[in-house]
């Protein structure tokens, strides 16, 4: 079976290493099999200039570990920001179906996580690199779909990429206030009565408006 892979990119504070974990976590709370690896902790050192590319080596290593127990879906967080970075994966991971999302938040969002996360002697070395990895991502434009990260839930924006990737099927929308957006509401008719025409008041706006509309 061909192996599918899930590649998180983004730039630094985009939320990657965050979402692969947390899309991790939704997969095995469904049953689905699969192995999750951060990118670029499997490069952490200081190597002489010569060296190969350790991450694709380790990466090499770690699928094969992986398909050996029979795993064939794998998520990886790391930014895919050049054909040459495309290809170390690929080359890791042969004859293997590859899918990009591009994670997405605003420069000072992803600037004020890397600073929160990272106080030691690079802070702003790594500040800096966001807005510059951003831009070669944009260049690169080797993403297959992009996810919004800005202002939401990590399990919302997990499942989105899991959806749209097809690794899990899409959930139904939740009813909605059609007058605020609202999520909660109390239908104003005995259970015997409720028919889609039935009235729901929204606890938020105390607006009344058919089931059929909160379902839209």
């Amino acid at each position: 079976m061909e192996p599918l892979v899930l590649v998180i990119s983004g730039s630094m504070g985009a939320g990657k290493t965050t979402l692969m974990a947390e899309a991790s976590d939704l997969l095995g709370a469904a049953g689905v099999v699969h192995a999750a690896i951060d990118l670029d902790a499997l490069s952490i050192g200081h190597l002489p200039p010569e060296s190969i590319s350790v991450s694709e080596l380790n990466l090499a290593l770690l699928w094969k570990s992986y398909a050996a127990l029979g795993v064939t879906r794998l998520i990886i967080a790391g930014a895919i920001e050049s054909a040459a970075r495309l290809a170390e994966v690929r080359g890791a991971l042969p004859h293997a179906h590859i899918l990009i999302c591009r994670v997405r938040a605003r420069i000072a969002t992803m600037q004020e996580r890397v600073r929160q996360r990272e106080p030691g002697m690079l802070q702003r070395e790594f500040v800096e690199r966001v807005v510059l990895l951003d831009e070669e991502l944009d260049s690169a434009a080797l993403h297959d779909f992009e996810v919004d990260n800005e202002a939401r839930g990590v399990t919302a924006a997990a499942r989105e990429i899991l959806e749209i990737a097809g690794w899990l099927p899409r959930a139904a929308p939740e009813p909605k206030c059609p007058h605020c957006g609202n999520g909660a509401g109390i239908y104003l008719a005995p259970r015997e009565e409720r028919s889609p025409e039935a009235p729901i008041r929204c606890l938020a706006c105390r607006a009344d408006a058919p089931a059929t509309q909160w379902m839209a």
